[in-house]
């Protein structure tokens, strides 16, 4: 991301000049423990937005994907970690993450045609 930073205003359109002529498609998918509404209770949201933010202004286009609540061990029972319910974040795994998934395929996707 840095070499195409500048430190440069632009004047017309506000915001910081760009150095790229064009526009590069580009995403942040992030895994996290948390489930949504521990998400928006530790400002999550606004933290990592500023991520969205920075890579937008750079390459002109950002999305970000979140998946919450996600699975961390193949055996909980093998961790010091009685905050998370492991028939809980089984259940999440199976059900959730798939659709998670399916949603950044079809970001790739949607990627691949914004490029051509």
């Amino acid at each position: 991301m840095f070499p195409a930073h500048t430190y440069m205003l632009d004047k017309e359109n506000g915001g910081l000049k760009r150095v790229l002529n064009h526009t590069l498609p580009t995403a942040l998918i992030f895994t996290m423990n948390a489930n949504e509404e521990q998400f928006k209770q530790h400002h999550y949201d606004v933290i990592l937005g500023d991520n969205e933010a920075n890579l937008r202004a750079v390459f002109g286009y950002c999305e970000t994907l979140y998946a919450f609540d996600t699975f961390q061990y193949t055996d909980y029972a093998k961790y010091d970690c009685d905050l998370f319910d492991a028939e809980h974040k089984t259940k999440m795994r199976d059900e959730q993450f798939p659709k998670d998934l399916e949603k950044a395929y079809e970001l790739g996707k949607k990627f691949a045609t914004m490029t051509k």
